[in-house]
């Protein structure tokens, strides 16, 4: 199973999709884990994007929780990631994507529907 990191934009857009045990079947996903405190403070409002954290949180045992040391972004501790296990992030954080351009892969969650179908 290929591993792919993902962050909580990402995992936020995709939520919003019918893809996510499908997305889990394929990689294995992993996150930080700045990026479950993210989505768990997601999960407690009262709207869209909490419903779509929440779906990715009832399937949390299911994602890889790397314990790293803490940064100030999320998308940084996943930059870590990614460098050490040589794996692609998906990320919607533009910024994100600019300043890791030619560091480590990074593509939208757009791309993740493209790739499942």
């Amino acid at each position: 199973m290929k591993s792919i990191a993902i962050d909580t934009s990402a995992l936020v857009s995709l939520g919003h999709t019918e893809l996510i045990e499908e997305i889990l079947e394929i990689f294995d996903v992993v996150i930080s884990n700045g990026v479950l405190d993210e989505l768990e403070n997601i999960g407690r409002r009262e709207d869209d994007d909490a419903k779509a954290a929440k779906k990715w949180l009832k399937l949390s045992s299911q994602l890889r929780v790397r314990d790293v040391k803490r940064k100030d972004a999320a998308e940084d501790e996943l930059f870590d990631i990614c460098k050490d296990e040589n794996i692609v992030l998906f990320t919607d954080d533009i910024d994100a994507v600019r300043r890791f351009e030619g560091k480590i892969d990074c593509y939208f969650s757009v791309h993740m529907t493209y790739l499942l179908f």
